[in-house]
């Protein structure tokens, strides 16, 4: 069985702590006689002890879309404050200078990480100390040889919860882990995928209170679907539906992807070896995907990657997704499907009427609402100039993240500004609850993008059967590659 670890959990292991350092409702003695007050103790922090001389320490970090994770300065804003706060604590506990050397971390930055990496690497210049990067763009590198296993590291401790287990269960290749997933980077709150409605056009349309919908169990993706053809509305009167008019949902393909596991499905399971098998499409895979594709060519949704058609020309993802939240905040859809990042956005900071909910389950009878992630991970390369330094701050690097800066985005950027309401903080709290991501999508470009995205297929039955081999060939491809690495 997956193990799904919960960000929910640790959150609330924070707010029990908190809660135990508060005074309120406490008594004072009624007695005159001295109190012994202990003496204050420094806090024991689970961390090994190393002075590494003033160490400069570099940092493969292909994340330029999201450096803000990662660099900042003191800015008096929150997380640039934690996140500037975390870099400082593992320079000063451990002597070291952070230098962090930052590449395009989507795919138009392959190439130049690639030859980094290698360079580093295979050229034996040991440049770079760390490296940190977005999940299904760093990937790939697992199958080249150019990281060190993890769990050959005494310092690294994974069982913490600093550390996300069960996305490192889904990352182990062969008994290895050469990327690891923690709350450096915090990604994996970022790109929760959620689903936004907006309270005006609910509202305007006497649509039922959606949290009710949520707490009761009824939230299924059958209920979005009606009441998305209950908003839709011709605006202009043209006769076409585009983003000139109101519709049910905005959302992009990619995204709206994952709801076949919101909706409970796993592409892949684990044999008992450890061998990784892609599962054959159930009635449920194909139900799902079925309604999903009907979703995408109806007229009640729109696809923001399909921008000359329905948003005018965009000149990259980004802008699609500016777009398409000026479309939200404008009363035109009732709910956006998309990542939790999007309600920091200045547009949303500014729109005062929506709300926060899970994705919609397959059916009532699906126990759980399930959070898809999209995040980042991080590697020692195979060659470093001092492997036991690098192991030891990359677990300052995760701990310091969730001691200093995950408190700060989930109570104040999260809970404080992207909330609009107590419903909404509740909300976060259960999407964050049971939380996935699976093997397919952390190996997606080694698989073939295609299986993800296969919600496009018009008969997802019959496309299965002609693909599904090729898939798990793939798969095997992976593995193979893995054993073949010397120990």
């Amino acid at each position: 069985m997956k193990k799904h670890f919960s960000l929910f959990l640790c959150l609330s292991m924070l707010a029990v702590s908190l809660a135990g350092c508060g005074g309120e409702g406490t008594e004072q003695p009624a007695t005159e006689e001295k109190t012994t007050v202990p003496a204050v103790t420094e806090e024991v922090i689970p961390l090994p002890e190393a002075d590494y001389a003033g160490a400069d320490v570099k940092i493969l970090t292909a994340a330029e879309q999201w450096q803000y994770f990662y660099i900042t300065e003191q800015t008096g804003d929150a997380i640039d404050d934690a996140v500037y706060e975390r870099n400082r604590a593992v320079e000063e506990r451990y002597n070291v200078n952070l230098d962090y050397q930052v590449y395009n971390g989507y795919g138009a930055g392959k190439e130049a990480v690639r030859a980094a990496l290698t360079g580093s690497v295979m050229g034996g210049s040991a440049e770079f100390d760390l490296m940190v990067g977005g999940i299904a763009y760093i990937t790939p590198y697992a199958v080249e040889n150019l990281f060190a296993d993890l769990y050959t590291f005494d310092t690294l401790n994974l069982d913490q919860p600093w550390w996300f287990s069960y996305i490192n269960d889904e990352l182990d290749l062969n008994g290895r882990l050469y990327l690891g997933s923690g709350y450096y980077g915090m990604l994996s709150m970022e790109n929760a995928v959620v689903t936004y409605f907006n309270k005006q056009v609910a509202e305007d349309h006497g649509i039922e209170d959606l949290y009710t919908i949520v707490n009761n169990g009824t939230w299924t993706f059958d209920k979005m679907v009606e009441l998305s053809k209950t908003v839709l509305s011709d605006l202009n009167g043209d006769g076409k539906y585009n983003a000139n008019d109101r519709v049910g949902i905005l959302t992009t393909n990619d995204y709206f992807s994952f709801f076949v596991n919101s909706m409970g499905y796993l592409y892949t399971s684990r044999n008992s070896d450890g061998s990784v098998v892609l599962n054959e499409p159930t009635e449920k895979l194909i139900d799902i995907c079925d309604k999903l594709n009907e979703a995408l060519k109806s007229d009640y949704l729109i696809d923001g990657y399909d921008s000359v058609e329905m948003l005018g020309a965009a000149a990259s993802a980004d802008e699609s997704y500016e777009k398409m939240i000026n479309l939200f905040a404008a009363n035109q859809a009732l709910f956006m499907s998309h990542r939790l990042a999007f309600s920091t956005r200045e547009t949303m900071r500014n729109m005062e009427k929506y709300g926060i909910i899970p994705c919609p389950k397959y059916d009532k009878q699906q126990e759980n609402y399930i959070t898809a992630l999209v995040n980042d991970v991080a590697a020692i390369p195979g060659v470093v100039a001092d492997t036991a330094m690098s192991a030891v701050l990359l677990e300052a690097m995760q701990y310091y993240t969730y001691d200093i800066v995950r408190p700060q985005y989930y109570e104040i950027a999260l809970k404080r500004k992207g909330t609009r309401d107590n419903e909404s903080e509740k909300m976060l709290d259960m999407i964050f609850e049971h939380t996935f991501i699976d093997f397919s999508y952390m190996y997606i470009n080694l698989i073939g993008s295609e299986l993800y995205y296969g919600i496009t297929q018009k008969n997802y039955a019959s496309w299965a059967e002609s693909n599904y081999k090729k898939f798990q060939t793939n798969i095997d491809k992976i593995i193979e590659t893995v054993k073949g690495f010397e120990s």
